[in-house]
């Protein structure tokens, strides 16, 4: 499925093939081509844009496996962002949390949580141990566990790629 949508990058447009996950702007191919096809780390502005048109939401039936990735996409519409551009994406569960993560090549990662007021982001420093601008989520504990563990899925109950499908 193709699609045109209007780039970021100055008024021009780009081309958006959803099967494939590809993109014509400067964004998916100088960062992001190179992540597999179902990675959110593939997904520039473009193909957040080409996900909420009306015409490719209608298709996309709405189940319990991907509410998480319609409420990122309702999050980055709202701020003109994208998915991170970052090769590892897991939804975490301990006891009563969930979360989301994606970090990889850098110092940081990205958590987004259900609030109250929609989804937040949060940031966390993983060579350093920080939060970003000292701001601290429920369940902050378990996770700087998750990510000082040399095995840090043992001491979780899911963890789940977030375009893996249930079986």
């Amino acid at each position: 499925m193709q699609i045109e949508v209007q780039s970021a990058e100055g008024g021009k447009s780009s081309q958006v093939n959803l099967m494939t996950q590809e993109c014509t702007c400067g964004d998916f191919s100088s960062r992001r081509f190179s992540f597999p096809v179902g990675s959110p780390g593939r997904a520039c502005r473009c193909m957040v844009a080409a996900f909420r048109d009306p015409d490719v939401e209608s298709q996309i039936p709405r189940t319990d496996w991907n509410t998480k990735f319609f409420q990122l996409l309702d999050l980055f519409t709202e701020t003109g962002g994208s998915f991170d551009p970052a090769p590892a994406w897991k939804i975490l569960r301990h006891e009563k949390h969930e979360w989301l993560v994606s970090w990889g090549d850098r110092e940081w990662c990205n958590i987004y949580i259900d609030s109250r007021t929609g989804v937040e982001r949060y940031c966390y420093d993983i060579r350093e141990g920080r939060w970003s601008y000292s701001s601290m989520l429920f369940g902050a504990r378990a996770l700087r566990a998750y990510f000082a563990s040399n095995n840090p899925s043992a001491s979780f109950t899911g963890e789940t790629s977030i375009f893996q499908t249930p079986s």
